[in-house]
């Protein structure tokens, strides 16, 4: 299908090795490469059907929508990258190495592929010695990731967190920039936002607190909640929303990556045991399915946050509050019951498909945490966390939490990267 032609930032991502592999673990290198770039794309809140991209064996190409913020997106990406790539080898025995090359300029559709300067010129980069190079020279880490001359200077970049390289690969010749990144491979780690606690007379015995970036990330909360529907019928596998990432990733797969036991869904589905639509605000537990062993998760619950308008498709329920309420609900007996479970994460209730606005969902959920806190004298919990997926989100929670008058800040939240 044709699109225009347009300035577009894209990139192109290779396999380093992958030659070298036998067929078996070629394709599973094809498979960790889609859902690496697929979770880099997540960070920067995009579909992988709304890039143009093609796969080339050992890696992928892809090319970001033309109305993208690129100031911003770069910075994203850089970061993004790598830690979607230290995340992905810390499951799998076979380490993965990337080059990666970043470029901007027109593209179009062609006969075959894509025409345009700037998937030529990526192409070349992440082929070129100086990449090559790179990461021969760096035995520690796993990623070398160059941005184009024209793209480092657009997008207005640091120069003292790059280096210049000269790229001759056939006929090309041009600078680029080699961004040094974390060293070994690992993010970065920078203070998290502040957290918060009741304001006295209260006891400070339980923070409320933001967790910014992707909820796959999130490795030390114990109970996760998940935004459903009226319907308790969870997302499917391929949308892109909290309930289908909490379904897929708490299910068991194949070594394909193909769901073989739809674990969370169908202890949902158990639950609620066919008494649906449930009332809105309703708050089912399940188990974590492997969720448990990939991220510390002990259980989820799923609160009816959205509904359905024939015609309309989700709408956020009128008082999403009442979800945060009745899910500390039952992470207060979930605590009691179990020693071990302290802290419990909430996303954005309703703020993605249903699309509800930020600044007016964030103040409604902190002020139930707040709430609850305040006539919940004797609560097991240790730490509410709110999920900011994007800048917006955190914006939106931490003005909530800075302008509530029962909360004071605490202190920094945990290093995040």
């Amino acid at each position: 299908m044709g699109f225009p032609t347009a300035v577009r930032m894209g990139f192109v991502v290779d396999v380093a090795g992958y030659g070298r592999r036998s067929a078996p673990e070629k394709i599973d290198l094809q498979q960790r490469v889609a859902a690496f770039v697929a979770e880099v794309l997540r960070d920067l809140n995009l579909r992988i059907d709304e890039t143009h991209h093609h796969g080339t064996g050992d890696g992928m190409v892809v090319f970001l929508p033309s109305e993208l913020d690129v100031h911003r997106a770069l910075a994203r990406l850089l970061r993004s990258a790598a830690e979607a790539l230290a995340e992905d080898n810390r499951r799998y025995r076979d380490r993965m190495r990337l080059r990666i090359a970043a470029v901007i300029g027109p593209l179009g559709p062609a006969a075959i592929g894509f025409s345009g300067d700037a998937i030529v010129e990526a192409g070349r980069l992440v082929d070129s010695d100086a990449l090559r190079g790179a990461l021969a020279d760096r035995p520690d880490s796993d990623l070398v990731f160059a941005v184009s001359d024209q793209l480092h200077e657009y997008a207005g970049l640091r120069t003292d967190e790059f280096r210049p390289v000269d790229v001759r690969v056939k006929e090309f010749q041009g600078r680029a920039w080699l961004w040094n990144g974390p060293a070994g491979g690992e993010p970065v780690a920078h203070p998290g936002p502040p957290v918060f606690t009741l304001a006295p007379p209260h006891p400070p015995d339980c923070v409320i607190g933001i967790r910014p970036g992707r909820i796959m990330r999130v490795h030390d909360v114990d109970i996760w909640v998940n935004s459903e529907n009226t319907d308790m019928e969870m997302a499917r596998f391929n949308e892109f929303s909290i309930s289908s990432i909490i379904r897929y990733n708490g299910a068991r797969r194949d070594a394909a990556g193909h769901v073989v036991d739809d674990v969370i869904a169908d202890a949902l589905a158990k639950a609620v045991d066919g008494r649906r639509p449930v009332a809105p605000g309703a708050a089912f537990v399940t188990g974590s399915g492997c969720l448990a062993g990939t991220n510390a998760v002990r259980w989820i619950i799923h609160v009816a946050a959205v509904h359905g308008e024939p015609g309309a498709g989700f709408r956020q329920v009128r008082r999403v509050g009442v979800c945060v309420a009745n899910a500390l609900a039952q992470a207060e007996r979930l605590a009691r019951e179990d020693a071990e479970v302290r802290t419990i994460l909430f996303p954005m209730l309703g703020t993605g498909g249903a699309g509800a606005p930020a600044p007016a969902t964030a103040g409604e959920l902190v002020d139930a945490a707040a709430f609850h806190l305040t006539t919940t004298p004797g609560t097991r919990l240790r730490g509410i966390y709110f999920l900011a997926f994007t800048d917006a989100e955190r914006a939106a929670l931490e003005g909530a939490l800075a302008g509530h008058p029962a909360l004071r800040p605490a202190a920094h939240g945990p290093m995040w990267t």
